[in-house]
C-alpha cells in the first residue's frame, strides 16, 4: 500500500510506503509527480495528480517498523488539479418547486411548502446557538444581549442569535446548509412529537428531525437537512403535469458531514462534544477535535504479481533484466482533518477518557451539539472511512491527543451563488 498526504497549510507531502509481504532489497525513487517504488523483479511507478514535489527535500526519513517506510517532501499544488471537491448544487431550485417536505426515513408528510420562497445563508446553524455548555452570564458582569424582542431565543437557556423573521414566515423559509427553518404554521399537523424537551421526531417512525425554537412568543421548526426528502412536482416539455418525485434534500450524506465541520471552524468552534439524539434521551458519542487542516489524500494498493508477465523470451535476459513496470495515476481526494474519540455508549470508557469529557464540558471553550443517532453513526462511520485513507502509524494520536483517531470529510466548496 502507498498513502500519500498532501497538507495544504504547510505545502508538504508525507509518503508512507507499507509492504505486505518479504520481497527482497526495495528501493524507492522519487520524481516530480511520480513515486517509483522498485522491488526484486517488478517496478511500480505512481503518479499524484496535481502535486509538483521538491523531490531534493526529502525529511522525516524514518524506518516505521520491519514494513513500513515514511519520510516528507516540500509539496505544491498545480493549477490544472482536478481535486474530487463535493459541490453543492440545485438545492435553491429544488426546495422553491417542492409541494411538500418528507420524513427521509419514512415518507410521512411534515410540511407543505408550496409556494414558499426559499432563502439560502450558509451562516452559523440555528441549533447550534444555544448549545454552549457554559452560561454567559456565569462569567461576564455585564449584560451581553440586547431585549428577547431583537433576537431569536433558544427556549433552553438565555443565549441568542440574530434571525431575520422575514426568512422565516408563512410564505418563506431559510435554509442555513445544515438546516431548514419553517413557520409552525407550515408544519402537517400531529406529524412530528416530542417527549418532554426542545427536539422533536417523526409521529410515524419517530427518527428525530429537529428542534424548535423561539422568537419572544414565536415558535419556529428548525428540520435538519439531512432529514429531509422534498416532493416536487414534475412537469413535461409542454408545462403538463405529470407526477411527483420524491428527491433527498442533500443528496449525499456525505456533504452534510462537511458542511457541519466547515460551519463549525468558520465560526471558530474547534473542540465538539457531540451528543446523539435518541427516543429514550440524549447519549455522549463523540469527541472532536478540529485543527483546520486542508488535506488531498492519495491512496493506492500496489499490484503484486507472484509471476510477472513480460513480453519477451525469458531465456534471453538475465535474473537482474527481468523487471516489470506497472504504472498507474491516482487523483486526490481533497478533505478537512478531523481528529476524533469515539464515545461508545454502553461500555466501560477508561478513567483518563472519562476526565477529559468532564474536563471538556466544564471548558468555556467547547461547544456541544445534538444530532440524531443515525446521524451520529453515518458521521462516525465516514471518519473511519477517511481514516483507512491514512497511513496505519499515523491514525492513532499520542501524547496529548492520546485516545483520538485521524480522520477527515469531504471538502465542501461552495458555488458563487449559494456562499
Amino acid at each position: 500500500m502507498l498513502f500519500a498526504e498532501a497538507v495544504d497549510n504547510s505545502k508538504s507531502l508525507d509518503v508512507t510506503y507499507c509492504r505486505i509481504k518479504e520481497t527482497g532489497l526495495c528501493y524507492i525513487n522519487v520524481y516530480s509527480d511520480t513515486i517509483e517504488i522498485q522491488n526484486a523483479n517488478k517496478t511500480h511507478q505512481v503518479t499524484l495528480n496535481g502535486l509538483n514535489i521538491s523531490c531534493m527535500t526529502c525529511k522525516n526519513l524514518c524506518l516505521v517498523n520491519d514494513s513500513t517506510l515514511s519520510c516528507r517532501f516540500n509539496a505544491s499544488y498545480s493549477s490544472h488539479t482536478n481535486d474530487n471537491i463535493i459541490k453543492l448544487s440545485k438545492i435553491k431550485s429544488n426546495l422553491n418547486a417542492a409541494d411538500s417536505i418528507l420524513c427521509k426515513f419514512c415518507q410521512q408528510k411534515l410540511g407543505n411548502i408550496q409556494g414558499v420562497t426559499c432563502t439560502i445563508s450558509f451562516q452559523k446553524f440555528i441549533t447550534l446557538e444555544d448549545e454552549g455548555l457554559c452560561i454567559e452570564g456565569g462569567y461576564f458582569c455585564h449584560p451581553t444581549t440586547k431585549s428577547v424582542g431583537d433576537f431569536a431565543t433558544n427556549s433552553v437557556n438565555t443565549q441568542t442569535f440574530p434571525v431575520n423573521l422575514d426568512l422565516a414566515s408563512p410564505s418563506s423559509c431559510l435554509f442555513t446548509g445544515l438546516e431548514l427553518m419553517i413557520d409552525r404554521s407550515l408544519v402537517e399537523p400531529k406529524s412530528i412529537q416530542s417527549k418532554g424537551n426542545d427536539f422533536f421526531h417523526c409521529s410515524s417512525c419517530l427518527m428525530a428531525l429537529g428542534k424548535k425554537v423561539l422568537y419572544g412568543s414565536q415558535e419556529y421548526f428548525v428540520f435538519w437537512a439531512n432529514c429531509l426528502s422534498l416532493l416536487i412536482r414534475e412537469n413535461d416539455i409542454d408545462g403538463d403535469f405529470i407526477g411527483y418525485i420524491e428527491k433527498p434534500l442533500i443528496a449525499d450524506e456525505m456533504e452534510f458531514y462537511g458542511l457541519l465541520v466547515d460551519n463549525l471552524i468558520r465560526n471558530t468552534q474547534y473542540r465538539v462534544i457531540l451528543s446523539a439524539i435518541t427516543w429514550d434521551g440524549l447519549l455522549d458519542f463523540m469527541l472532536l477535535w478540529l485543527p483546520d487542516q486542508k488535506l488531498r489524500l492519495y491512496t493506492t494498493a500496489l499490484q503484486d504479481y507472484t509471476s510477472p508477465t513480460i513480453d519477451v523470451n525469458e531465456s534471453s535476459l538475465g535474473k537482474d533484466e527481468q523487471n516489470t513496470v506497472h504504472s498507474v495515476k491516482i487523483e486526490p481526494i481533497a478533505c478537512r482533518r478531523v481528529f476524533y474519540q469515539q464515545l461508545l455508549p454502553n461500555s466501560n470508557c477508561s478513567l483518563n477518557t472519562a476526565q477529559l469529557v468532564d474536563s471538556w464540558r466544564k471548558d468555556f471553550g467547547v461547544t456541544l451539539i445534538h444530532m440524531p443517532w443515525e446521524t451520529c453513526i453515518g458521521f462516525s462511520a465516514c471518519l473511519s472511512q477517511f481514516s483507512s485513507r491514512i497511513a496505519p502509524h499515523t491514525r492513532k494520536l499520542d501524547g496529548p491527543m492520546m485516545g483520538f483517531m485521524s480522520g477527515a470529510v469531504p471538502l465542501i466548496h461552495l458555488p458563487n451563488d449559494l456562499a
